[in-house]
Formats: C-alpha cells, structure tokens, sequence
C-alpha cells in the first residue's frame, strides 16, 4: 500500500538490492523467516553494484566511475544504481560526511537511500534500521545546487563496516536530461 509512484520504486530498488544480502531472497513466501523478497520465478537478479573505499576518510564517485564504463549516471527514467562504501577499522570514532551532488542544470530528480551494513560469517546482513534515511529536496539538504548532505556524527566500525547508498532517479525527463548525472563526495 504506497501512496506514491515514488515510494513504491524507492521500496522496489530496497527489494532489489536486498536480494544480494543475507536472508534477502525467500525461497518461498517468509521462508527463511526475516526475508524481504519472494521472486517464484526468478525474475530478478543480484544487481551489480560500485564499491568505493573509505579507508582514508576521502572518496569521491562521479558520473564517469559507473559500473557500465558506456553508462554516465542514470540515463533511464525510474533507473537504479547502488553504490556500497567500505568502511575501514581505523575510521572507528570518526564523523563522516556524505554530499550527493547533481548538476545545477540537471533535469534529473533522485531519491537516495542511506544503509548500514555489517558482515557477519561471511554473510552481508542488514542492521535493525534499513532505511537509515533517505534523501530528498525536502530533508537534510543544503539546495539541490550545493547538494544534500548527510553526516554520520561517530562511526562505529564494530556496527557497521559499510554504507550502501540506493539512488533511485524518480523522474520521466530521460529525453531531457539523457545523462542523469550525480556525484557523491565522501570525508571526514
């Protein structure tokens, strides 16, 4: 039951993402108990993701970086990337800010997804809060010129070992904005 266009791809792109994870993909319906999605027929595939390093509390990915080197940013209406970005031991007690940057004369809007992630016995798995936030003209933003920030005042490396941005672009302008460029900065 979603009141929106918006809020059921954004819940559809989680689903996806989710599939790569632990307990994600149920075999059948609530079987394992805690899993997020059932596909019978195995529509759905892990979806590639970008994995960028934290580990000198700097790391930028821009348009260029994408996994499809003939992709810049999200070139589709209603198009998904997922970015996951490693968190190492020694940022453990460190803030750390994350800026999802779109052009100023971009046409594109985009949702974005902020989770946390630990691995545990080799397994990814989600902690209690999914949706850590999600970003949006209207929350935690500067403007869309300067970019919507999100600050994680102390990371704790024994929680989380990774953060994993779902971008969602949300709008049906591919044919005015073919490129749907964004740039995600990441410091500390």
């Amino acid at each position: 039951p979603f009141k929106t266009y918006r809020e059921s791809l954004t819940a559809f792109a989680s689903d996806i993402y989710a599939l790569g994870l632990e307990g994600g993909k149920c075999v059948k319906p609530g079987v394992p108990v805690g899993c997020g999605f059932y596909d019978p027929n195995n529509l759905y595939m892990e979806p590639s993701r970008k994995i960028i390093s934290a580990n000198t509390g700097e790391a930028t990915y821009a348009s260029n970086d994408q996994p499809d080197p003939h992709q810049v940013g999200i070139p589709s209406s209603f198009g998904m990337d997922f970015v996951v970005v490693e968190l190492s031991p020694e940022l453990n007690g460190q803030a750390l800010t994350i800026k999802f940057i779109v052009p100023p004369r971009a046409v594109a809007e985009f949702i974005v997804q902020i989770w946390r992630l630990k691995e545990a016995d080799g397994n990814a798995r989600l902690q209690s809060v999914r949706n850590l936030m999600t970003i949006t003209d209207d929350v935690h933003s500067l403007n869309r010129e300067e970019g919507w920030v999100y600050v994680i005042q102390e990371i704790d490396t024994t929680e989380i070992d990774r953060l994993v941005l779902i971008i969602v672009r949300v709008d049906n302008q591919e044919k005015l904005d073919p490129r749907g460029e964004y740039t995600i900065s990441i410091r500390q």
